[in-house]
């Protein structure tokens, strides 16, 4: 299979929308009391990596941990970057310190090889709309070949 079930998709629409929504308004909510723009993009990456990087889940105990973990990477977007220069990166800075409360710790699960298909044909659709196709298929090649011990 692809692996991942439909339960699996469901946890991780709801994880990312988790993140989506609490990065996203955390990031409003400092750019309104600092009175600076937030770019929302910025932090929908963020939630996509918090994303990738979190074990998916509905647990309702985990995802307000995620929540939290959440808002301490988007406050530290602010307040930990003195004249406005990141000393952390944001989700590295939120996950760590989450890991020091024992809320959660990071896990990669997308990077299993369970989603080696899945990654790979996504990778190849980025890299035909971008242009660096050869590169980056020698790139998948070789990385398949590492995974499966070849």
């Amino acid at each position: 299979g692809l692996g991942m079930s439909i339960c699996g998709v469901v946890s991780v629409l709801i994880t990312a929308e988790l993140f989506s929504a609490v990065c996203v308004g955390t990031s409003l909510a400092f750019g309104k009391a600092y009175g600076i723009s937030v770019h929302i993009q910025a932090s929908l990456v963020s939630a996509l990596i918090l994303t990738l990087i979190l074990t998916p889940t509905t647990d309702p105990l985990i995802l307000l941990e995620y929540a939290v973990i959440a808002v301490i990477a988007m406050t530290s977007k602010f307040v930990v970057a003195p004249r406005g220069q990141h000393i952390f990166n944001p989700v590295a800075f939120g996950v760590f310190v989450g890991g020091l409360l024992q809320l959660q710790y990071a896990s990669w699960w997308i990077g299993s090889p369970s989603f080696i298909v899945i990654v790979a044909i996504l990778t190849f659709a980025i890299l035909y709309k971008t242009r660096p196709l050869l590169i980056g298929s020698l790139f998948i090649l070789v990385s398949s070949l590492l995974i499966v011990g070849l």
